[in-house]
């Protein structure tokens, strides 16, 4: 019983039947079949929680008062696979057409729980490289004046995302690395370091102190490589956070479609061009920014026998920092 030492309850799945051990095991669809749900739908709200906002799931049809625009359908690809995912017409990067869908077989797949952005590799090498930038004197990295991204779905829809949506919130210097084994920590004998003690592990941070080289800061979006073979492959991309943080998603059971619309948030309601160079200022829980991790998604080769493992990890970290 690995939930027991979680403090939620449990996993609840929402895939389409594709992905389930059998039809008891799908909730909604035993709350379809069982005439409880008004309309064989599901709407999700997800918000991060910045503005006291809370994340909201509504069974048996959507929230109209979460939208702030009509819904937008868009038909699933590829159902009998389980995945609630849509196809994409082209991707662009300030008005740029990327090659990477040029060939017409370019999908995403939704994921509440995906915090980053996926990326077919090899591209996500230029995605990262033509959406991240210099910080300057930044503090928050979602008011940097970044590209728009533009995810354009076979029937029509237009997906944009601005800096605020896609980027992490916290600037590095040159030369820091996040998630890596050792913690965050400088590359190579870059200035006096001040060394925090993390469990077993040492955690070194720079100080912010003067130096006689300038400091250089970047802001990095949160993309992660996907490396996924056919029929799921190899030209997937995962809509995440970035993406469901953004717009209010309703999902339809019987006609196997995803809905899209801008949803009513708090940060929605800013205007992009508003927060465009605001120096802005570090959260409170900026130690636990900096230890987000970078992932790469891939699958075995077919001849390799396929193993299904999860792992559970609930760690509580206390740093100290001596000066």
């Amino acid at each position: 019983q690995p939930l027991r030492s979680f403090q939620f309850d449990g996993i609840l799945g929402l895939g389409l039947p594709g992905l389930t051990m059998s039809r008891n095991f799908s909730t909604f669809d035993v709350i379809v079949h069982s005439g409880l749900a008004a309309q064989p739908r599901f709407g999700v709200f997800l918000c991060d929680g910045e503005f006291g906002e809370q994340s909201e799931v509504s069974f048996g049809g959507f929230d109209p008062r979460r939208i702030m625009e009509p819904i937008s359908w868009s038909q699933v690809a590829m159902e009998e696979l389980g995945y609630w995912q849509v196809r994409i017409r082209s991707i662009r990067i300030n008005g740029e057409v990327l090659e990477v869908c040029m060939d017409g077989t370019c999908r995403g797949v939704l994921d509440t729980g995906t915090s980053h952005l996926g990326i077919p590799a090899p591209y996500n090498k230029d995605f990262e490289k033509r959406l991240q930038m210099d910080a300057g004197d930044l503090l928050d990295c979602r008011n940097a004046d970044a590209p728009m991204l533009e995810i354009e779905l076979l029937e029509g829809k237009v997906i944009t995302l601005y800096p605020f949506n896609y980027m992490r919130r916290l600037p590095l210097r040159d030369g820091v690395t996040v998630g890596s084994t050792e913690g965050v920590r400088p590359k190579g004998d870059a200035a006096a370091k001040v060394a925090g003690v993390a469990g077993d592990q040492q955690l070194e941070v720079l100080p912010e102190s003067p130096s006689v080289e300038p400091v250089t800061r970047h802001c990095s979006p949160r993309l992660m490589s996907v490396k996924l073979p056919e029929p799921l492959g190899p030209k997937l991309f995962i809509l995440g956070e970035p993406v469901l943080h953004r717009y209010y998603t309703v999902y339809d059971w019987q006609e196997k479609k995803v809905g899209f619309g801008l949803a009513k948030s708090q940060r929605n309601r800013v205007d992009p061009a508003e927060l465009r160079g605001q120096r802005g200022q570090l959260p409170q829980e900026v130690d636990m920014l900096l230890m987000q991790k970078s992932m790469t998604l891939a699958a075995r080769e077919e001849h390799e026998e396929l193993e299904e493992t999860s792992v559970f990890l609930q760690v509580q970290i206390s740093v100290a920092l001596h000066v």
